[in-house]
């Protein structure tokens, strides 16, 4: 008989980090550590657990990298395999919040642009959906203006992936939709607008603007071909994000 090929190897799951960081084992830190091992149990296949002691020097780095020296202690951190933070529960928490933390793939590639103070156009389409390449035309204009391009990502998300089903809910788009939508979104994940169809570069940088500065804005423009000194784009999304929780 003829020998069988064994089976392609399957590849490694990319899996979740989920930090633990606590002071000092306390009663309270040592039951809040149960809760976060019984929810590394339930998503073992996912999740990496680790340990972390801010009185370790060695963990100096990291404790500051994260910004969670003064946070209340003890604190869970959920970090996506591409480096997004996807959830911070300090003080008190349970396995739901925890498990909750797993988000779809277009929301990881969102939250991590949101952290490096970028915006997001969710291009929800696939070839069941019309008007695909007009949906993108503004967006990829907007994204071509030197103004905007260094701050401006794109994320793809097929309406008919289950996976995605949440992300879309949370953003009241219909994963039925029969026409392409493009979600405009800033820091922290502020939704400036959903639209259906053919998208306009002025458009979307009128909505831009006033959410932010006003017509005459250049916030962007200052930061055009620099890092962001004096956290002018924090300030910039502080306010679209202030303008829009007021609604």
């Amino acid at each position: 008989q003829r020998a069988q090929a064994a089976p392609p190897a399957q590849a490694a799951v990319a899996k979740y980090q989920f930090l633990f960081f606590h002071k000092d084992q306390s009663p309270e830190t040592q039951s809040l550590y149960t809760v976060f091992q019984g929810a590394m149990r339930k998503a073992a296949s996912r999740a990496e657990p680790r340990v972390v002691n801010l009185n370790d020097p060695s963990e100096t780095a990291l404790v500051r990298r994260l910004g969670v020296d003064r946070a209340p202690m003890p604190m869970v951190m959920a970090i996506a395999p591409n480096g997004a933070i996807m959830g911070g529960f300090p003080g008190k928490f349970d396995e739901t919040q925890i498990l909750g933390a797993f988000g779809t793939p277009a929301q990881e590639k969102s939250l991590k642009a949101f952290q490096e103070n970028k915006m997001v156009f969710l291009c929800v389409q696939n070839e069941r959906t019309k008007l695909n390449e007009e949906s993108v035309r503004g967006v990829y204009e907007f994204k071509n203006d030197p103004q905007f391009s260094r701050h401006t990502e794109v994320v793809f998300v097929n309406p008919d992936d289950p996976t995605e089903s949440r992300f879309l809910q949370q953003l009241a788009i219909d994963p039925k939709t029969d026409t392409a939508i493009s979600a405009f979104m800033t820091p922290p994940g502020v939704v400036l607008g959903l639209f259906p169809g053919p998208t306009d570069k002025n458009v979307l940088v009128q909505h831009l603007t006033l959410g932010g500065c006003g017509p005459d804005c250049h916030c962007l423009k200052s930061q055009q071909a620099q890092a962001d000194s004096g956290g002018v784009l924090k300030k910039f999304f502080g306010k679209i994000s202030s303008t829009f929780g007021k609604k």
